[in-house]
């Protein structure tokens, strides 16, 4: 019993360290995946997994399956075998995470411990860089990654996540220093230009100002005005994100600038155009067909006379950059309409605000990323959709471990 006891906690402490290592590391969490799987057989885990067939969850297994016969039917197994395998690592990690239990839920501690060991990383290579070269672009150009030590939009995302959990946190169990994790990350993410993750992050904080002050209506107006003064004067100062906004004088010239220098002007034109030559029950189901289609569809739609950006585009070979796109590529009608199901049902058998906020920021990403194309996204995904899916803080108590 003793050992059973200790091999529990052992268990939830590798949860904890693979919340941990997400942000920041990508071998690690595959690493610490081996004994949590063998300490889920061993310790018979599985028994404590509770999957209803009226989870929204299934509608994303049965899209992945429905992608894995269009590539076995149309020959794209050597090309795609390797992307469909994190699909269902994704549905692995997810019945793994399913055995936690609502006391489990310290591993959002070690998610946002992970999140500020990824910030100091960065804030360290930034002031590095600054001393080196005497300046600090993060407007834009192929650099930035490499000065963040992470991708933006990846490390917006994780950021933004946190953010959403230390808010949840404060007002459940009244730790108010995650105060001082809120604020450096959202100034961060503002500093970086991290541009949906900064979205995310305002109307995170004016949800979580309702939610606090929703009974002082006076309050809430009062510090929902001194926000949005801050993001005024922080924007207009934040030359940064002036730049990747592609501002100009007026909102027209705004627009026009931002659709040229923007790839998913095209990206996303490109990938409805090459849907239209693939089977619509069955996609085209083969990954090097798909990326073969969008760089002729780059060629074509980027005139002759810009070199340098058509080198980009065929050196970059841009995914759609949206899942539902990638889905619909892969797998055709079935599998896009499939992942949205499991987007529409999730969200209408979600009991927990935050669960439905998590959900809603994964659908926000998947418009702009394709996300399950990362080993970020598809832990962060796996884990999440998994860990939030229950009732788990609908009571007021302690975190136990």
């Amino acid at each position: 019993m003793k050992n059973e006891l200790f091999l529990n906690k052992i268990y939830l402490l590798l949860w904890v360290a693979f919340a941990f290592f997400l942000p920041f590391s990508k071998a690690l969490p595959n690493l610490l995946l081996i004994p949590i799987l063998i300490l889920f057989l061993f310790l018979t885990k599985y028994k404590e997994i509770h999957f209803s067939w009226k989870n929204g969850f299934l509608f994303l297994i049965i899209s992945v399956a429905w992608i894995s016969v269009s590539m076995i039917i149309q020959g794209g197994v050597d090309e795609t075998l390797k992307l469909i395998l994190k699909f269902y690592f994704l549905i692995g990690i997810f019945f793994l995470s399913k055995s936690l239990n609502r006391n489990n839920f310290i591993i959002l501690y070690g998610f946002i411990g992970g999140c500020i060991i990824q910030f100091l990383i960065s804030a360290f290579s930034i002031i590095k860089f600054y001393l080196e070269n005497g300046y600090i672009k993060l407007d834009i150009g192929g650099g930035v990654n490499e000065i963040l030590h992470g991708e933006r939009p990846y490390i917006g995302f994780t950021f933004a996540l946190s953010i959403l959990f230390s808010l949840f946190i404060i007002r459940k169990f009244k730790y108010q220093w995650l105060y001082i994790w809120v604020g450096l990350a959202t100034g961060f993410l503002f500093y970086i230009s991290a541009r949906l993750a900064t979205g995310m992050c305002i109307l995170i904080l004016i949800h979580h100002i309702y939610e606090t002050f929703k009974k002082r209506k006076a309050f809430f107006f009062i510090i929902s005005f001194v926000l949005a003064s801050l993001i005024t004067v922080g924007f207009f100062f934040n030359e940064n994100f002036q730049k990747r906004m592609r501002l100009e004088n007026d909102l027209g010239s705004t627009y026009e600038k931002f659709k040229v220098y923007e790839p998913r002007f095209i990206i996303w034109s490109c990938a409805i155009e090459v849907s239209h030559n693939m089977r619509p029950i069955l996609g085209l189901g083969n990954l090097e067909t798909i990326e073969k289609n969008l760089l002729n569809c780059y060629s074509s739609k980027i005139p002759n006379n810009r070199k340098n950006k058509l080198k980009y585009y065929q050196e970059t070979a841009f995914n759609t950059h949206n899942q539902f796109l990638n889905f619909l590529l892969l797998g055709g009608w079935p599998a896009c309409l499939l992942l949205i199901l499991f987007f529409l049902v999730s969200f209408y058998r979600s009991n927990s605000i935050l669960y439905t906020i998590t959900l809603a920021m994964f659908l926000i990403f998947f418009i702009f990323e394709n996300v399950l194309y990362r080993q970020l996204g598809i832990h962060l995904a796996g884990l999440l959709f998994g860990l939030l899916n229950t009732n788990l803080l609908a009571e007021n108590k302690k975190f136990n471990t």
